[in-house]
């Protein structure tokens, strides 16, 4: 019996140690590391840091136009160099409707008031065709009939200069400004409301420093600018 456990003993210990061997002799057998050898060479090493904040210029200058409208196309990226006279976008100006609907309204206006006073002179002429009033009275309505025609004709011809096709119909309206005047976007819509009636195909305002050039656009209800005055030819 003490024989058999002495044996035991021994087979373990005979085990243990075959299986430290192997173990060592694995371990001892795997691929050894490699390494990667490269030639020197002159490079640029590039240090990054991560920063958070905003970049200012040194000089900034703000470039708006002097009317309003909405930007359809913009011609120069963020960076660009740009000079005097470059294009810089497209805008579609959208006329101020409620100022063209308030001429629209005083033309009207004007009509109604001169037809008012041209029917009270008719009345005021047979009046005193009868005797029944003055010479003076009818003198007073011949005047405010000249006034309210006077006053509806302004309000149809507020206008500069006019350029004419041969066919009579009008080429191109013009509004002048004194040069300390700044043309704006009410200068637009003055000469727009001057145009309901006229109906021209191109619009020029000038303060004879600045001068700018639109094609107008009836189906659409705008006006496009133009880098330059169209050509007009007999």
């Amino acid at each position: 019996m003490k024989k058999s456990g002495t044996i035991i003993i021994l087979l373990v210990i005979v085990l243990a140690f075959g299986g430290s061997m192997y173990y060592l002799y694995q371990k001892n057998a795997e691929d050894p590391v490699v390494y990667e050898t490269d030639a020197p060479s002159k490079q640029t090493i590039i240090k990054k840091t991560m920063a958070t904040g905003s970049i200012l210029p040194l000089e900034e200058v703000l470039i708006k136009p002097n009317i309003s409208g909405v930007i359809e196309e913009i011609y120069v990226e963020g960076g660009d160099f740009v000079k005097s006279g470059d294009l810089l976008c497209k805008i579609k100006v959208v006329p101020n409707l409620n100022a063209l609907n308030d001429a629209k309204n005083s033309i009207d206006a004007a009509k109604i008031g001169m037809d008012d006073q041209m029917r009270n002179l008719e009345r005021q002429k047979g009046l005193f065709g009868k005797g029944v009033i003055s010479q003076v009275d009818l003198e007073r309505a011949q005047v405010s009939y000249d006034q309210a025609k006077q006053s509806y004709a302004a309000a149809r011809k507020r206008y500069d200069i006019v350029v004419f096709n041969t066919d009579g119909s009008i080429h191109i309206l013009v509004e002048c400004k004194s040069p300390n005047i700044i043309i704006s976007q009410n200068v637009f819509d003055q000469i727009a409301r001057y145009n309901l009636k006229l109906k021209a195909e191109y619009l020029m305002v000038t303060n004879g420093l600045e001068h700018f050039y639109c094609n107008m656009n009836y189906e659409e209800e705008k006006y496009s600018f133009l880098r330059q005055i169209p050509d007009f030819s007999r």
